[in-house]
């Protein structure tokens, strides 16, 4: 169930709609399509676990004990997956913020 979730793509009008009216030029909406295409990238380079633990804590909300609810996963467990998928998408994404 979360791994179908995970997969997703932002749809492009998702982005420039949730952008402020003060970013959205021609040129702001391209820099976002290519952050969202960037992030989805990444995201599809984690394992399946890692993304689910990611996407369920980051796009769903969920605590880190109802993560392992639902996965049936221990807390040390679901912070470890956390752990490996925030190193695994600041190495992929690292050019972004100038490191």
């Amino acid at each position: 169930m979360a791994d179908a979730h995970c997969r997703q793509h932002v749809p492009e009008a998702a982005v420039f709609e949730r952008a402020p009216a003060h970013v959205r030029t021609a040129e702001d909406l391209l820099a976002a399509r290519d952050l969202s295409r960037r992030f989805t990238a990444a995201l599809e380079k984690l394992s399946p676990r890692q993304r689910a633990v990611f996407v369920l804590r980051h796009e769903d909300g969920k605590s880190l004990v109802e993560i392992g609810e639902l996965l049936n996963l221990d807390v040390g467990t679901v912070k470890g997956h956390m752990a490996r998928a925030l190193k695994k998408l600041r190495e992929e994404l690292r050019d972004l913020y100038g490191c």
